[in-house]
């Protein structure tokens, strides 16, 4: 059985934890824009994110036509600038805010890499989704599935942030009580 590595325990700064507002709240503030940006898009954008099959991914773009595609395109960038700018604030916030915790060092794993893991899946549904829309013919039902899964394991990682980050505000909730 491995050990987890947990850097030894400290408390954040008071400097560290205004960074890692700060970029909490441009992730947050990049991902509105997002969100308000690829509104129009009728199936929704997570219809494709969730597009295992040729056919079902074909549904979408169809519905959403040259336009819409174009439009979903065109986020890209930014939402590889909101992807790497997540997986920097989980890592952060894991290793700067668990540490002087005593929280137990699954959780503080969780905490530290659920984000950057779903960052890395996250680029590899968007490289995948670059592909398979660039191309003039069907891509490789492979890589339907594959651009599918890579969405999957994305939301996975940023469900267990999120539930280890409930998890970790009960516990300090707890031990402030005390």
């Amino acid at each position: 059985m491995s050990s987890i590595n947990i850097p030894p325990k400290r408390k954040p700064s008071s400097s560290s934890v205004l960074r890692a507002a700060r970029l909490g709240c441009l992730v947050i503030a990049l991902l509105v824009g997002l969100g308000v940006y690829l509104a129009p898009l009728e199936p929704s954008f997570l219809c494709l994110q969730f597009a295992f099959s040729e056919q079902s991914f074909s549904t979408v773009l169809s519905e959403w036509q040259p336009i819409g595609l174009a439009r979903y395109r065109s986020h890209l960038p930014a939402d590889f600038l909101l992807i790497a700018l997540y997986g920097l604030f989980g890592w952060r916030f894991g290793r700067e805010r668990t540490p002087a915790s005593g929280i137990s060092p699954w959780l503080a794993a969780c905490l530290t890499w659920a984000l950057p893991f779903a960052a890395v899946a996250d680029v590899t549904e968007n490289l995948l989704h670059l592909v398979i829309t660039g191309a003039d013919a069907p891509a490789s039902p492979a890589l339907y599935f594959s651009a599918g899964f890579a969405s999957s394991i994305k939301w996975a990682g940023i469900g267990i942030f999120a539930f280890s980050s409930l998890g970790f505000a009960a516990y300090s909730r707890k031990q402030q009580d005390h």
